[in-house]
């Protein structure tokens, strides 16, 4: 992250670097200036590896010895005759300066970065008392070891054997070697850097037993208690000692940082060698100032020969020892893990056990459970999904749901016949007539034979001995059974118009059950494959909310402070999480990434004032504070 922030910052250093003659076309007239020399060829070749080759400090280890032994050759005469090898000799300085400076701003950035990284870490440890718990069993056995090592020395000083009645003569003789003091400062090493007392740290760490005596011996609850979470609170001094040493660590390195960013204007304007030379002698210990410098005795090539060689890899092992001195490294993996390890196997065997007890039991369930699972896609997934699929097809047409089309045509056919018949033989209906009462039974319409019926139910015995009173109230008969099949038939296509709605009905809880195990599922297994889970601008929402952390930084920096180095430096590490928000998270191509890195570019620039980039960043709560979900208590208030 740091080398592509480095990259983009010293990139307008690299494009208004000194013209070479193979930049724009040039006519010289002397013949030694255009004849192609050996020592062109060699200057044009450092030029062409440092633009093809990645910024390492051994490939411009090796291209500034070679440009030595160039100039130790004996063409300084040639080259001060030779205006295009003077043009590219100074192009190839540049170039080099242009690459130890970025060297010099991304081991300062690295450094800073990885300091203010573990301080975060250190501070969210300390914030939990759960997570100060579980660093003390954590660092269990390396402080037990230091404490035993501690115990052995002072046998060794005294020349005693190791034994316990050797170590409890020694504490109570309270001989120099062994006083509770130093196996106190073994146990936690920070308290050997502190600044205050040790006794007064112990008097506030242990009140009750500092206290009277007699008070102490009174009170032996109180005393164990005292010494029950006496490391507890002994843990949680170690991780805020550290986190204020890696956040001193950080600013150091933030303020030369700054001080370094603000040589950049200097190296744009392409100055005179004498001018490199003291700029970079000022890089080589960005304490001093402009006035500090004599540039007229700064020599170019030794003063970058020694910056590449000698002070970066000094400042390099400075900062690790600095670091190791005061243990401010994270606890490493099987530091972290041995818990696990130590517990896993009774863990497992316990597990074991059981599991073969319980063998016959544990086969059972998950046979019922494969059942169940089959059942469930195939009845309740697959051939609900099926009959979808058979209705969309089918388009509603088929047989009825409750009653046949067909059935309903036969009995309408039958009560025609019925009808017909009795107007034929009791009405003496003629064929025209006959015709037009077909056409009214079609419709539903029996008033001649309802006519009838009325007339003969005035003497219903003699009309069902002599009449055509049961053969009328068999017609009624038909005739309820027809508009019973009409209604049913009405039911019926409206069940077929909704038939697609009650499949998906079916399928529906199914459907559901499915998506909220694939949601379940994707969240435990798919969070390393960045898009398929969290597919929405702006990455997850452990991102934004480092974002949006960072933006109120850069907004707090820019408010409380005028730009000093340190606030600079400062504004340099905010703003290397920022672009790397930017290039990670975003969509590549967009409009949006394009626009956040151009607001980036803008809070890097350092010809903008303090007020001109507070407008910036006014600007991007504006524009990206809703899309990018920093205003949104579920992306950042839940996770704060």
């Amino acid at each position: 992250m740091s080398t592509q922030f480095i990259d983009h910052y010293v990139q307008p250093l690299t494009v208004s670097r000194p013209a070479t003659p193979g930049d724009e076309k040039r006519e010289f007239t002397v013949a030694v200036a255009t004849r192609e020399t050996p020592r062109k060829q060699a200057l044009k070749g450092i030029l062409g590896s440092l633009d093809k080759n990645p910024r390492s400090l051994s490939n411009l280890k090796e291209q500034l010895d070679l440009l030595t032994r160039l100039d130790a050759g004996g063409g300084a005469a040639v080259a001060a005759a030779d205006e295009e090898e003077q043009a590219i000799r100074k192009a190839v300085v540049h170039r080099i300066v242009v690459e130890l400076y970025a060297e010099t701003m991304e081991a300062h950035l690295a450094q800073a970065s990885q300091a203010e990284e573990d301080a975060e870490w250190w501070a969210d440890v300390a914030r939990s008392s759960t997570s100060i718990a579980l660093y003390l069993l954590q660092t269990l056995p390396t402080r037990v070891t230091r404490v035993l090592s501690t115990v052995l020395d002072a046998l060794r000083a005294e020349n005693l054997p190791v034994s316990l009645a050797s170590v409890q003569d020694l504490l109570a003789r309270e001989a120099r070697a062994l006083r509770p003091e130093a196996l106190l400062t073994a146990a936690f090493p920070h308290l050997r850097h502190q600044a205050r007392p040790l006794s007064l740290t112990l008097a506030s760490v242990f009140p009750t037993l500092t206290a009277d005596p007699m008070r102490a011996a009174s009170a032996p609850l109180r005393a164990l208690a005292t010494i029950v979470t006496a490391p507890h609170v002994l843990a949680r001094q170690e991780c805020r000692f550290k986190r204020a040493e890696l956040t001193r660590l950080r600013d150091e390195r933030a303020e030369r940082l700054g001080l370094l960013a603000g040589m950049r204007a200097t190296l744009r304007d392409a100055p005179s060698e004498q001018e490199l030379a003291a700029l970079v002698r000022r890089m080589s210990s960005p304490t001093q100032t402009q006035a500090d410098v004599d540039a007229s005795t700064a020599e170019l090539l030794p003063e970058l020969t020694t910056l590449c060689t000698t002070v970066l890899p000094a400042q390099a092992a400075a900062h690790r020892t600095r670091i190791h001195d005061l243990g401010l490294l994270r606890p490493g993996y099987w530091t972290r893990m041995w818990p696990v390890f130590a517990a896993a196997p009774p863990v497992l065997l316990a597990l074991g056990g059981y599991a073969w007890r319980s063998r016959e039991a544990l086969l059972e369930m998950l046979r019922d459970a494969k059942e169940t699972a089959r059942g469930f896609l195939i009845g309740y997934l697959l051939e609900p999904i099926k009959d979808v699929i058979r209705t969309v097809r089918s388009g509603g047409e088929g047989g009825g749901m409750l009653v046949h089309k067909e059935a309903v045509e036969a009995d309408i056919e039958s009560l025609e016949r019925m009808t017909l018949a009795l107007a034929r033989d009791k009405l003496a209906y003629t064929q025209d007539q006959l015709e037009r009462l077909s056409a009214q039974v079609r419709v539903g319409d029996l008033t001649p034979v309802m006519e009838m019926y009325e007339d003969e139910i005035r003497r219903p015995l003699r009309s069902a001995l002599t009449g055509s009173l049961l053969r009328n109230v068999f017609v009624q008969v038909q005739k309820a059974k027809v508009d019973i099949d009409q209604a049913l038939s009405g039911i019926d296509r409206l069940l077929k118009s909704q038939e697609l709605t009650f499949a998906f009905v079916g399928v529906a809880p199914a459907l559901l059950v499915v998506y909220l195990l694939g949601g379940v599922t994707g969240r435990l297994y798919g969070n390393a494959r960045r898009g398929s889970i969290y597919s929405r601008t702006g990455g997850s929402r452990s991102e934004r909310v480092q974002a949006w952390f960072v933006m109120r930084r850069i907004e707090r920096l820019l408010v409380a402070h005028e730009l000093t180095p340190l606030t600079s430096g400062l504004l340099l590490l905010s703003l290397t999480h920022l672009r790397g928000y930017g290039e990670r998270c975003l969509p590549r191509g967009s409009r949006i990434r394009e626009g956040f890195l151009e607001d980036v570019d803008d809070l890097e620039d350092p010809e903008l004032g303090r007020r001109e980039k507070l407008r910036v960043i006014e600007r991007m709560w504006r524009c990206w504070g809703d899309l990018l979900g920093w205003g949104r208590k579920d992306n950042v208030g839940d996770a704060i």
